[in-house]
């Protein structure tokens, strides 16, 4: 697990790093065998985690027109790469005259290439625009993680 030991929360998750040996200890004094001097655990208790990271959205807005095909497959390997990454929301845009969002695609690039044929000319801004519609910025006020736009 990432991030630093939160004292306040538990998990049933069992890592050394996380081990809770006071509560422990304390939960299984009952079970204190007095003949071999030990100390019996039938129930070892953890400490949870705070996650460090701040989920930012990634959006791949790629060119697919004839002349750009290869680079397609490319970017659909690396949507596929980055969609792994637990601080990564990415998105996956391909667009010529028309834009095509495989955003639910991700995981899987062959479904990704294989979902849509576009061809033609090229329109940037249509496109940019669509891809603004998918930058959010949620308030701050909730403490929670932010998300910007790279």
């Amino acid at each position: 697990m990432l991030g630093k030991v939160d004292r306040t929360s538990r998990s049933s998750l069992p890592s050394i790093r996380n081990l809770d040996i006071r509560r422990t200890i304390r939960k299984n004094l009952a079970h204190y065998d007095r003949a071999s001097e030990r100390l019996i655990l039938e129930q070892v208790y953890f400490y949870g985690r705070v996650k460090r990271h701040h989920p930012w959205r990634i959006i791949l807005a790629v060119d697919e027109s004839g002349s750009m095909l290869s680079n397609v497959i490319h970017s659909a390997v690396m949507a596929g790469i980055l969609a792994k990454l637990p601080m990564l929301d990415t998105r996956l845009v391909i667009f010529d005259t028309a834009v095509a969002d495989l955003s639910g695609y991700v995981d899987d690039p062959v479904e990704a290439l294989m979902s849509i044929q576009l061809g033609g000319g090229t329109d940037i801004a249509k496109a940019l625009t669509y891809c603004e519609s998918l930058i959010t910025d949620p308030p701050s006020d909730h403490g929670g993680a932010d998300q910007r736009p790279l």
